[in-house]
């Protein structure tokens, strides 16, 4: 009678185990746009509802907006500082470049905020990124001047800007 409620107890224990990683009660938080990037560069395939989209464009200084798309198509907009409306670049992404991009983004986490919320000094702007992969969509940023510092999102911008920019070459 012992042994069989002793293993009883451990399967209801192991249940109860698992329920709690699937429902993220085990301390354990697993970020859907981390599963979704790791399942691309595992599978080797990228679904055409992935969108990765870099943002540093300030109104008065100008900037860059890129746009990658897992159907393969890729969005430069370049504005300089006066300048009334950007360069548009648009071009085709091939498989093997959008998945070089999606094994950078998993090794930089890039859908964690690692910089903290403080209060922007006179004409500081925030550069962001955003990741969507069907329904799941994480953001994150860091302050313009302080990205070479951090050497996380400028390589993300400078991976992006150069798989459009050479396409269109």
């Amino acid at each position: 009678m012992s042994e069989k409620f002793e293993m009883t107890s451990a399967i209801v224990l192991l249940l109860c185990v698992m329920s709690c990683q699937n429902a993220g009660l085990t301390g354990v938080r697993r970020n859907p746009v981390e599963d979704a990037l790791k399942t691309i560069s595992k599978n080797r395939k990228v679904p055409p509802d992935l969108t990765i989209t870099y943002d540093d464009m300030h109104g008065l200084w100008g900037g860059t907006t890129t746009i990658i798309r897992g159907s393969g198509i890729g969005e430069l907009r370049e504005r300089a500082r006066g300048d009334a409306k950007p360069q548009i670049v648009e071009t085709a992404v091939p498989e093997d470049k959008l998945l070089e991009l999606v094994q950078l983004l998993i090794e930089l986490r890039a859908w964690e905020q690692d910089t903290p919320e403080r209060q922007a000094v006179p004409d500081e702007s925030k550069a962001s990124l955003t990741i969507t992969v069907g329904e799941r969509t994480s953001n994150m940023w860091e302050w313009f001047n302080d990205m070479s510092k951090n050497d996380r999102l400028i390589k993300i911008k400078s991976k992006m800007v150069e798989t459009v920019k050479k396409r269109d070459e």
